[in-house]
């Protein structure tokens, strides 16, 4: 549910209520994200580590009988098949990556192990994007990286997940491991970030509102300009 989020909001509104709707998102992910370490400390220290993956079975539930309720069913009229080529490769450079970078600093970013298996993912990264060209119904259809809109959300998305997920999970480690602070005491020292996060989320999707409406202003007037170009040239002939 969670992936699909956005999808679902760009689905649904358009112009200025997408805008404010993914301002909601961000604002209900910010708030997630600012309480998130301290109520797990607080879960940590009091009722033990497993409960971290226990409270979401409940949470997780109600999320889907919430979408079964109230999400619209929505279909692609011109639903293909599978693309299981393109879904195979892309899989296989995942794993492969992802074992790469764990293994690393264990086995030595130089041994054959880790090399292999960064090598390995390149290759299936290369043939994935061979796949998406050839397919008829690609999974991922490689034009859409040529629109500026989406290449930008995605360029973000992708810094997001570098830099900001890598941070709080080091800082929480180094608190507790480094200045021996509790879960709880951990938790509450990162809320100067995350706060900060949650504050700028509902406006930065204000901003997004307003860029796509001035967008579409923009195409429009020039559209009308072509249009009357093209009603004075023949009104000269």
């Amino acid at each position: 549910m969670s992936a699909a989020g956005l999808a679902l909001l760009a689905h649904e509104f358009q112009g200025r209520d997408r805008g404010l709707a993914f301002g909601v998102w961000g604002a209900t992910t910010g708030a997630a994200l600012a309480v998130g370490p301290l109520v797990g400390g607080l879960l940590v220290d009091g009722a033990g580590w497993r409960w971290i993956f226990l409270v979401n079975l409940p949470l997780g539930v109600a999320l889907l009988a919430a979408g079964l309720r109230w999400l619209p069913e929505s279909r692609e009229p011109g639903a293909r098949a599978l693309d299981l080529p393109g879904l195979v490769t892309f899989a296989v450079a995942c794993v492969l990556v992802t074992f790469a970078l764990i293994r690393g600093n264990e086995d030595g970013w130089t041994s054959a192990p880790v090399l292999g298996a960064a090598l390995g993912a390149l290759c299936s990264l290369a043939a994935f994007v061979l796949v998406e060209r050839r397919a008829a119904a690609p999974m991922l259809p490689l034009a859409l990286l040529r629109t500026p809109g989406l290449a930008g959300a995605a360029l973000v998305s992708f810094a997001q997940s570098v830099v900001i997920y890598p941070l709080l999970l080091f800082l929480a480690f180094y608190l507790q491991d480094g200045l021996a602070y509790s879960a709880s005491e951990a938790g509450l020292r990162l809320l100067p970030i995350t706060l900060v996060i949650f504050a700028a989320a509902p406006v930065s999707g204000r901003l997004t509102g307003a860029r796509a409406v001035a967008d579409s202003a923009v195409r429009g007037a020039g559209h009308r300009g072509r249009e009357r170009a093209g009603h004075g040239r023949g009104r000269g002939r």
